[in-house]
Formats: C-alpha cells, structure tokens, sequence
C-alpha cells in the first residue's frame, strides 16, 4: 500500500511537472501596457489619468511582465501614480522540483522622492535604512506615501493554498479577524483558483489600510478593489516580509536598489501632480 503522503507529493510533482512544460512551449504572455493600467476610481482603469512613462519591466526567469507605472484612486479621491521599483521571483520547492509561484513588483508613490532623495545614485540604495523609509507607516503619517506588491501568478493557485499561505505568515501576529476579513477579499477577487497572469495588488494606501484588488490575466494595472482592511500591524507585516530582515525573495530588494531612479521617470513629484479622479 503506497502512503497518502508519498501518493500527494507524487501528484504534486506531476503536476508541477507538467505547468513547467506546458509554460516552456507556451510563448511570454502579451499584454499592452501602453495604456499604463490606471484605476478610475472603482479599479476599471477608465481613469481620466496621465499616461505611463516609465516602461514595463518583464521578471526574466517566469517571463511575467508587468507596467513601469501603476494608478489607483486614493480614498480622498485624489489619482495617485506609483512606479515599480523591480521584480523579484517567489519559488518553493516541491519534492525535487522547484517551482516558480509569482513575480512579484514593489510599487512606491512618486510622493515618496523626498524620503528617497538621499538615496539616489550613492552605493547606499541597498543598505536596509533605504528599505526602512520604505516601511512607515503610521509612525510617520506626514511623509507616509501609497505602496503596492503586486503579485502576478507563475502557476496556477487554488483559493486554499494562497488563504494558508498568508495564514502561515501572519497567523497569531494579527487579529484572526484582520486575517480573515483581508483573505475573504482576497478569495472574492481571485476566485476558485488562479490562472497564471492573474495579478493580486495589497496596496498600502493610508497609513493603516490596506486596500485588495485582484485582475484577470491579459489586464493591466490593480483591476478592480475587492475589499478595505484597516489594520497598521496587518500592511506593515505584510510588507516587512519582503523588504525587512529576512525577506522572501533573496534577490527583489538588490533589483530595487537598482531601479530606485525610475522613481524620478519623467520628473520630479510636485504637490499637484494629484488630480481629483474623475
């Protein structure tokens, strides 16, 4: 009698196995980002917002791409352009088999060129105090500045596996209800299971609320919202465990201190680059 256990990682190896092969022969995905997947507001992109100026950045190992410039709606109702930083890969290893999981981007605030300033171009864009200013929350509010990790399937995931993923990460740090309010969400926008290309944004948008928007494969930008968790131990965990200590992507933060100047892509941040969202 072969184990259950011996007989699960036997299907999981197969299975793996076969998405590897199947993404092998199956060319990058095409999606135009030129329209610079902007949120009007309820996450349609019909935004009335300025076009993308910085230019996608594509993770080289998934061939996942995603846009240089990102749009969402502020609760305020003010348009707020973000940039990505870079990209880095999630892996896990799956008996013999290591499998790609997500890319993922870091979006930051054009706002945030003040904190960053002394950063640019010096050898200090690596060193964690820049990943430090990254990490304010409601410590700071009044140099706080909208972020997002955007995640972007390499395989295909099942509602489950990403609710005890996030269980597995913030279980017992915040409140079990914060934790199922943001999976509820997040189960609401992706649906039974992913595709790959499907993209989830968490998206730091005040100092203590995270805001989850889910897209479909072959749509730019955020996609639409699926729920608001207002949480500062939630957004600040939630980002801490990629650009804290011990990060779970070895090689994202190094790509982001290398692509810290696409922050200033097109000029510099003024007061009144927000708009109201029309």
């Amino acid at each position: 009698m072969v184990p259950f256990y011996t007989m699960t990682v036997v299907a999981m190896i197969a299975a793996t196995y076969l998405q590897e092969k199947q993404e092998k022969e199956s060319p990058p995905l095409a999606v135009d980002y030129s329209g610079g997947g902007s949120d009007g507001g309820d996450g349609s992109g019909s935004g009335g917002v300025a076009k993308v100026v910085a230019p996608p950045l594509t993770e080289p190992k998934s061939k996942l791409s995603m846009p240089g410039t990102l749009h969402i709606t502020l609760p305020s109702g003010e348009a707020c352009e973000l940039r990505s930083l870079g990209l880095g890969l999630r892996v896990k290893k799956v008996g013999p088999i290591t499998a790609k999981v997500y890319a993922l981007g870091v979006y930051v605030g054009t706002a945030a060129q003040t904190q960053l300033e002394q950063f640019k171009g010096k050898a200090s864009a690596g060193a964690q105090e820049m990943f430090a200013a990254m990490l304010t929350g409601p410590d700071a509010p009044d140099v706080f500045f909208p972020r997002i990790l955007q995640f972007v399937y390499a395989r295909s995931v099942t509602q489950k596996q990403v609710v005890d993923a996030q269980e597995e990460a913030l279980k017992g740090k915040v409140g079990d209800d914060v934790l199922g309010e943001m999976c509820a969400a997040i189960c609401k926008g992706m649906g039974p299971k992913t595709a790959i290309g499907d993209t989830l944004s968490l998206v730091w948008i005040e100092p203590d609320l995270l805001r989850v928007y889910c897209s479909k494969v072959g749509t730019p930008g955020p996609g639409q919202a699926h729920g608001d968790i207002r949480d500062a131990k939630l957004v600040a965990l939630l980002f801490k465990g990629f650009l804290g200590m011990e990060p779970r992507i070895d090689e994202l933060k190094a790509n982001m201190a290398a692509g810290l100047e696409r922050l200033w892509i097109g000029g510099p941040h003024t007061s009144g680059d927000e708009e109201k969202a029309e």
